[in-house]
C-alpha cells in the first residue's frame, strides 16, 4: 500500500500541469504578485516515511519565495497491556521547508528547495525504553495549485538524508546505534491563507 500513496503526488502533479492553459503562460498581473506576500495555515499528509501528518504555517515573503515550518506529534498509551509487551510512544517532528517558486501563474505554480528536519520518539514497557533523534536535509519539487485566493493544494516529492541516534535501556546491554540513510518522501497538502 505504501508503493501505492507514493504514487500519488505524482499524478496529482501530472493532473495539474495537463489542466494548464495557453493564460498560464500571461505575464503576471501586478496586484497577484501582492496577494501573494501573506501568511496562512498549512496542513499536510505525508503519503510515504510517516504515518502522521504535519500542521505548520506558510509565508510567502515574495512573490518566488516561502518558508513552511511544519510540526507533529504522536502519542500511542499501551495502558494495562504493557505486560503483554505492547508499549507506550512519543513521537515529536519539526521541518523546515524553503519553497523557491521556479514559475508561477494565476493559479499554478511549481517549486524547488531544500528541507531540515528533526524528529524525536521514546518508547518504553515491559522494562525495555528506547529513544531516538533523527536529523534530516534535503531537496524537495513540486506543485501547487491554488483553488481560490484564500485556498491552495500542493503535491511534492524529495530526496533527502538522514542520520539517526538510537539509544536503549533496560536490556542486559544497554546501547546506542546510529545510522545514515537516503530516503524518498513525497506528501500532499492543503494552504489556508489569512
Amino acid at each position: 500500500m505504501t508503493e501505492r500513496m507514493a504514487i500519488i503526488p505524482v499524478l496529482v502533479c501530472g493532473l495539474l500541469l495537463a489542466g494548464v492553459n495557453a493564460r498560464a503562460q500571461q505575464p503576471q498581473d501586478p496586484k497577484q504578485t501582492e496577494d501573494n506576500r501573506r501568511i496562512g495555515l498549512t496542513l499536510g499528509y505525508p503519503a510515504s516515511g510517516s504515518s502522521s501528518g504535519v500542521v505548520g504555517l506558510i509565508w510567502e515573503k515574495s512573490d518566488r519565495l516561502a518558508f513552511r515550518p511544519e510540526f507533529s506529534l504522536s502519542a500511542r498509551f499501551a495502558g494495562e497491556s504493557v505486560s503483554s509487551g505492547a508499549t507506550d510512544s512519543w513521537a515529536l517532528g519539526a521541518a523546515l521547508t524553503v519553497v523557491c517558486y521556479v514559475s508561477r501563474s494565476e493559479s499554478l505554480s511549481t517549486y524547488v528547495g531544500p528541507r531540515f528536519s528533526y524528529s524525536w520518539a521514546s518508547s518504553g514497557g515491559g522494562g525495555t525504553n528506547s529513544r531516538n533523534a533523527a536529523y534530516g536535509a534535503g531537496v524537495n519539487g513540486g506543485v501547487q495549485y491554488r483553488l481560490t485566493k484564500k485556498i491552495s493544494v500542493y503535491g511534492e516529492v524529495g530526496l533527502g538524508y538522514l542520520f539517526t541516534r538510537s539509544a536503549y535501556t533496560g536490556t542486559p546491554f544497554g546501547q546506542t546505534i546510529t545510522s545514515h540513510n537516503i530516503n524518498s518522501r513525497s506528501s500532499l497538502g492543503l494552504n489556508l491563507y489569512l
